[in-house]
C-alpha cells in the first residue's frame, strides 16, 4: 500500500540520472532538451543529441523514470525555435526563446550594418562608428547597435540616417549608385 501511494505521489514527475549519478527531477513528458536545460542553460543551448540508457534517441523523446541521460553537444550549436513546442519546463521554454531572440537580433544588426554601408557608399561617405552613433542619437537617442538593428528589421531606413548626417541641398542631384561590374 505504501509503495503504491509513493508511486501515485510522483506520477506527474520523472526522475532521471546524469552520467555521474545525479538525480534530475523533471515534469512528466519531459524530453532530453528539458533535461539539458535543467542541468545548465549552456548545455541546453549547445545540445545536438542525446543518449538514453546508452542508446541514441531523438531530442524529442519523452523520458521515463529511472533512465540515464547523456547530452551530446557541439560548439556553435544554437537552439531552434521549433524546440519550444517539444519542451515542457518553463526554464527550457524561456531559454530557447531568449537564445532565438538574441540570434535574431544579431542577424538584424549584421543586415543593418550592410544596408548602412551601402547607403553611406552611395552618398559618397564612409560608414564609421562615430557616424552611426551620431545618427542614432539624433534620430531617437539610442546607440549605433540599436540603429543597426532597427535598420536590419526594416523599422528605419539607412538612407534616412545618411540624409540626417549629410543633408543634400534642395534640387541638387544626388550621387548615382556605385555600379559594380559582374561576371
Amino acid at each position: 500500500f505504501l509503495e503504491h501511494v509513493k508511486l501515485e505521489m510522483f506520477s506527474d514527475q520523472v526522475f532521471c540520472f546524469t552520467p555521474k549519478g545525479r538525480v534530475v527531477r523533471l515534469p512528466k513528458n519531459a524530453t532530453p532538451i528539458d533535461f539539458a536545460y535543467a542541468i545548465h542553460t549552456e548545455l541546453g543551448d549547445s545540445c545536438v543529441g542525446a543518449k538514453v540508457d546508452g542508446k541514441r534517441v531523438p531530442l524529442f523523446t519523452k523520458l521515463r523514470n529511472g533512465q540515464s541521460v547523456v547530452i551530446i553537444t557541439a560548439p556553435g550549436q544554437k537552439p531552434a525555435i521549433t524546440w519550444e513546442a517539444h519542451v515542457v519546463t518553463g526554464k527550457a521554454k524561456a531559454a530557447i526563446r531568449r537564445a532565438v531572440r538574441e540570434e535574431q537580433r544579431a542577424s538584424q544588426i549584421r543586415l543593418g550594418r550592410e544596408f548602412a554601408r551601402v547607403s553611406f557608399e552611395r552618398a559618397g561617405h564612409k560608414l564609421t562608428d562615430k557616424a552611426l552613433n551620431s545618427a542614432a542619437k539624433r534620430m531617437f537617442g539610442g546607440s549605433a547597435e540599436e540603429l543597426l538593428q532597427r535598420i536590419g528589421a526594416a523599422e528605419l531606413s539607412a538612407e534616412d540616417a545618411v540624409e540626417l548626417l549629410y543633408p543634400t541641398v534642395e534640387g541638387a542631384p544626388k550621387p548615382s549608385p556605385v555600379l559594380r561590374k559582374t561576371g
